[in-house]
């Protein structure tokens, strides 16, 4: 289809398309439209492309095919044109072939050939149903497996989410309590703060006692001293160290 397209010329660049443009008068409304003129449109590119047009609109192939169809200008038409040396093929021809000539003339092709169309769509349309029986047998295979996987998903999801509630009751019950236990230890820090505060006052009283006296205090010092090793747990490293001074 190539050679058909314009390649150029010394006054004239080349082109890329070709058109070809078959305009026939439809008054009669022998063809199937409702205009009284019919143009039909073929496009030839030199990349290959065609394009077809039914008075200026774009169309498929298959639309003009069945537009000239029974009209003796068809794809199959033998009758309405007639080229040299045809005749004797025709004649010659087997019956089969005559037979398509014949239904093209008395306008029973068009409808035979959308018969055939129709078996083909139903054939085709019984082969998807039979796959897709086959789907669903297999479908239907699996079923109880996947129910089962279903179940088991469930009850691991509602235990999972039990196990999350549980955890988080339980660490809060944990804080809770080890925060009551810091409570209670803190305090407890705080009152022996408190305590030896005030025993290391007190010691520093007597300290300042002994030396504005001056003078041997070993009966009453040892006494209050062993009094507040026994409450303050001083190390008997301590006392012997006390015991060996003969004065404050």
């Amino acid at each position: 289809m190539e050679d058909i397209i314009f390649s150029g010329s010394d006054a004239k660049k080349a082109l890329n398309v070709a058109e070809v443009t078959l305009t026939l008068d439809n008054g009669d409304k022998y063809l199937p439209y409702d205009y009284s003129e019919i143009s039909v449109t073929r496009r030839v590119f030199r990349s290959g492309d065609s394009e077809f047009l039914i008075n200026g609109q774009t169309c498929r192939l298959k639309d003009i095919v069945d537009l000239f169809m029974d009209s003796g200008l068809g794809r199959e038409a033998y009758y309405s044109v007639i080229g040299q040396g045809k005749i004797d093929e025709i004649l010659n021809s087997k019956a089969e072939d005559k037979r398509k000539i014949f239904e093209e003339a008395a306008g029973v092709l068009k409808y035979k050939l959308r018969k055939q169309t129709a078996e083909k769509k139903l054939t085709e349309s019984e082969e998807d149903l039979n796959r897709v029986e086959d789907i669903l047998h297999e479908l239907e295979s699996q079923i109880g497996p996947l129910e089962e996987q279903a179940s088991i998903a469930k009850d691991y999801l509602a235990k999972k989410e039990q196990l999350e509630k549980v955890e988080v009751a339980l660490l809060a019950y944990d804080i809770e309590q080890t925060h009551r236990r810091w409570e209670q230890v803190k305090k407890k820090v705080e009152d022996l703060t408190d305590r030896k505060e005030t025993r290391m006052r007190s010691i520093g009283e007597i300290e300042s006692s002994c030396r504005k006296k001056n003078k041997p205090i070993w009966r009453r010092s040892i006494a209050q001293l062993k009094s507040f090793k026994m409450r303050c747990c001083w190390p008997a490293s301590s006392m012997k160290n006390i015991r060996g001074k003969k004065t404050c």
